[in-house]
């Protein structure tokens, strides 16, 4: 009898994380082959531990990017112009954002005291899309930007974002272009003491008092993520994770990264091309991520 080859198990990839701590930290993983099989699903998983993951469900969609509310609503925009929503009760519902197909590459959000007083804001390479008391308000960009990369900000009228041309600013009412670094910026997050900071070919550090001034750091392929995590700013890069403290810019963990998400207590970062990791304010440590073969169960 001819032998027959078994599939091989394929370790799976986190594509996006939410929660207020590692006690109620979910993470979103999907099979990195089976869309292109026509296969849509992701499985959420919960922290067991430090770094093993358990099962929560299976979602029959594509998660891609999310933002979770204070009071626990889950905000998940699908490729296809809807927006999937996982109330705190564990629950399902869909919205509409606009009528035609649109892959939204970031998202940030505003918490209400309930999810109908929340302030959702989409970007796309064309599209800047508010949702205020349940009505999605879309916003045009400006003509000349092809490319837009990531957007942040500590209040609803006053969000920073990134493109090829540079930077940008919503301010409740519009989108319109501000004076930055002349260069293609990736990354982009501002802290609770206004300091604004923007990744492109370098770097570069915001203040009232000094301006624009470049931060020397170890790494310069500088991707989409950043965020701030227990008073520094973490930057995800192709050459690893790197902190800033004071301007100085520090490598952490040699982890090629895409994107960092704050969860409270716990800082994930995702790796560009597999692997994620943790950290909780002292080391990093590795996820521990499970293999199926596609189409197979977890």
């Amino acid at each position: 009898m001819a032998e027959t080859n078994a599939p091989t198990p394929t370790e799976l990839r986190v594509v996006t994380a939410w929660g207020t701590s590692r006690h109620d930290l979910v993470v979103a993983l999907v099979h990195p082959g089976e869309k292109a099989l026509g296969i849509r699903r992701t499985f959420l998983m919960r922290l067991v531990g430090d770094r093993e993951l358990a099962l929560v469900e299976v979602v029959p969609e594509i998660l891609h990017h999310t933002w979770r509310a204070d009071h626990g609503t889950v905000y998940c925009p699908l490729a296809d112009g809807r927006m999937l929503i996982r109330e705190p009760d564990g629950s399902w519902q869909t919205e509409v954002i606009c009528r035609h197909p649109e892959a939204f590459d970031a998202i940030l959000g505003f918490s209400g005291v309930t999810a109908d007083e929340d302030v959702v804001l989409l970007l796309s390479n064309v599209l800047f899309v508010r949702r205020g008391p349940g009505l999605w308000q879309e916003h045009a960009m400006p003509d000349e930007i092809d490319m837009v990369n990531s957007l942040h900000g500590l209040a609803a009228n006053e969000v920073y974002i990134t493109t090829a041309p540079g930077l940008l600013q919503w301010d409740g009412a519009g989108v319109a272009e501000m004076e930055g670094p002349d260069e293609e910026l990736f990354g982009v997050v501002i802290t609770p003491a206004d300091e604004l900071y923007v990744a492109g070919e370098a770097l570069h550090r915001f203040t009232e008092a000094n301006g624009w001034q470049r931060v020397e750091a170890p790494v310069f392929d500088f991707t989409i993520g950043m965020t701030t995590f227990q008073g520094r700013v973490y930057i995800a890069a192709l050459d690893g994770i790197c902190s800033v403290t004071d301007s100085i810019a520090t490598l952490e963990d040699p982890l090629p990264s895409n994107s960092l998400i704050t969860a409270g207590d716990v800082l994930v970062a995702i790796g560009s091309e597999s692997g994620a990791k943790l950290h909780y304010g002292a080391t990093w440590s590795a996820l521990v991520l499970p293999s199926i073969v596609a189409g197979e169960s977890l």
